[in-house]
């Protein structure tokens, strides 16, 4: 914390405000995580605005303060991380508030909330905008969770211009799973409409009688694509892993048969990966690409499934090339352009077509952050990267336009305050706006702060947004300065793999610290290295954690 604060006090003249009593500033937020506001409010003004801002923000995130307060925040503090949920969560306090100032808040952002939805509707009618407030109301009742009270107003208010859109309400909560919802829109559709929305909630529950449910549904509606995949999720469920399938190739001829392509995409994954373990390729191949999907992480591994069988187990290169040029084509990630390059030069290869596949090698070995822009460049006999070496030189960050926005200020007032999981929130948030140049500055920063947590997650996101910088990406550790019995590189390469260098990470398994140990083996190791066992030293002693992760 010492070093936070030499860095803000070195910063003072770029406008940061210096935390005076770092104590107190503490104190504000444990009254803050105690939700006594009035208490964590008083403490921060006495460390200046930008303390009381950071409890501001706490405080309309969890639905308090007025429409006065959001809307001003929302002008000094554009940039803040967290602002959808900031927004939504104040979206009840503008119904005091005049037409105008509704308007401008949602004017650019649809209403998350029923309340919401109802509040800019009435005032985009006062403003003589009328075509635009039924348009909002549609929407919003075609698309939000509502409550009980905001579902009657709705109908109270808006009864005849909704009635045409009752079945696509109803049919979309069902897919949402939204069960209480649904329930309720059975009084506003038909028999038909209901006996549907019964087979499927009835399915969705594991209800007793559903083929009975199922039977009454009307001929005309047993193909609807809501239905199929309620079916198709209730015989995964039962273990009807071969009649799951059959139902989902059936469904898959056509984007319209799915419905919704993203609801069936994971278990489609699973179910073409069953398949080929046993070996059934060709049925995998339809399943993996008829996936009816255009974009995201499931499009991606999925469209990879499909070239990846079609080139190793039917033996069509040429089917392959498609599927990774189309992959190559939509991605933007360098772990998944270096995959679907080097994918399509194996195809390319294996098509005979030499010339096109090392064109392909050589555009995956421009990503050789990637394991397989490695093997890409390897290849083609294209040394390593330099740069990946993390030498690059970057202005002095001290001069960097970042330091002058009050999200980097709040993350290093945050640091102070010990609060360190929302400093990486606030300061990941920022990586995402910033350029090559200025995400160096930024690691570079990070790096005087001897964080390597931080290095390491800020270089992640920055990844993720197809900028890879290598110093804070592969940020080294305090750890390859100590002996262990094994290689350093291996030391190091476990931890950012396994805590990303997070000395204090607990997972959901139990496994602990910096190198991920879990209570038990660490417990019989130390007795076999023969030091003394201390459960709670793989939290605050990341020497200790590394000592017996490395053993």
């Amino acid at each position: 914390m010492l070093r936070v604060l030499l860095f803000m006090a070195l910063l003072f003249r770029t406008e940061i405000c210096v935390a005076e009593n770092v104590p107190e500033l503490r104190r504000a937020f444990e009254a803050l995580e105690a939700q006594d506001w009035t208490a964590a409010f008083e403490i921060a003004k006495s460390n200046g605005p930008l303390a009381e801002d950071l409890v501001l923000w706490h405080y309309l995130r969890q639905g308090e303060g007025s429409f006065q307060q959001t809307a001003r925040f929302l002008h000094q503090h554009p940039d803040w991380p967290g602002l959808k949920l900031l927004r939504k969560q104040s979206e009840a306090s503008f119904a005091g508030a005049n037409p105008a100032d509704i308007a401008a808040f949602f004017e650019n952002t649809s209403p998350q909330t029923g309340t919401g939805a109802l509040i800019y509707a009435k005032a985009l009618a006062s403003l003589g905008r009328d075509q635009s407030a039924q348009k909002s109301i549609v929407t919003a009742w075609r698309t939000l969770r509502l409550s009980a009270d905001e579902e009657m107003t709705f109908m109270a208010r808006h009864r005849k211009l909704l009635k045409p859109h009752h079945n696509a309400r109803l049919d979309w909560t069902l897919w949402q799973g939204w069960r209480g919802n649904a329930k309720s829109m059975l009084a506003y559709v038909s028999k038909d409409a209901q006996n549907l929305a019964k087979a499927r909630l009835g399915l969705m529950t594991n209800a007793q009688g559903v083929d009975g449910l199922i039977a009454a549904v009307p001929q005309t509606l047993t193909k609807t694509p809501g239905l199929a995949h309620a079916r198709f999720s209730w015989r995964l469920r039962k273990g009807l892993t071969d009649r799951a399938i059959t139902l989902l190739i059936e469904h898959s001829r056509s984007k319209k048969k799915l419905g919704q392509p993203e609801k069936w995409a994971k278990q489609r994954q699973i179910m073409v990966r069953e398949l080929m373990g046993r070996k059934k390729y060709r049925q995998a191949y339809s399943l993996a690409s008829t996936h009816h999907l255009d974009k995201g992480a499931q499009f991606a591994t999925l469209e990879w499934l499909s070239g990846f069988i079609a080139l190793r187990r039917l033996k069509q290169p040429d089917l392959a090339i498609r599927h990774f040029t189309k992959l190559k084509d939509t991605v933007e990630t360098p772990i998944s352009l270096g995959r679907a390059g080097y994918w399509l030069g194996r195809a390319h290869s294996a098509a005979g077509d030499k010339a096109s596949a090392k064109i392909a090698y050589t555009f995956a070995a421009q990503h050789q952050s990637s394991f397989y822009g490695l093997l890409a460049a390897e290849k083609v006999g294209i040394r390593f990267d330099k740069t990946l070496a993390g030498r690059e030189q970057f202005p002095n960050w001290v001069n960097a336009s970042f330091t002058k926005k009050s999200v980097f200020s709040a993350s290093l007032l945050l640091l102070t305050a010990e609060q360190p999981d929302l400093a990486e929130r606030f300061l990941t948030h920022l990586s995402e706006s910033l350029d090559p140049n200025a995400l160096g500055q930024l690691g570079t920063l990070l790096a005087e702060l001897r964080d390597p947590h931080l290095q390491v997650m800020v270089g992640k996101r920055a990844a993720q947004h197809g900028n890879i910088i290598a110093a804070p990406y592969y940020a080294l550790h305090p750890l390859i300065n100590t002996p262990h019995p094994v290689a350093a590189e291996l030391m190091l390469a476990i931890a950012r793999r396994e805590s990303e260098f997070n000395p204090t990470l607990v997972s959901g398994a139990g496994a602990r610290g910096l190198m991920q140990i879990l209570p038990g083996t660490a417990k019989e190791t130390a007795k076999e290295i023969k030091i003394k066992y201390n459960v709670k030293r793989l939290l605050t002693d990341w020497k200790y954690n590394a000592t017996i992760g490395g053993a």
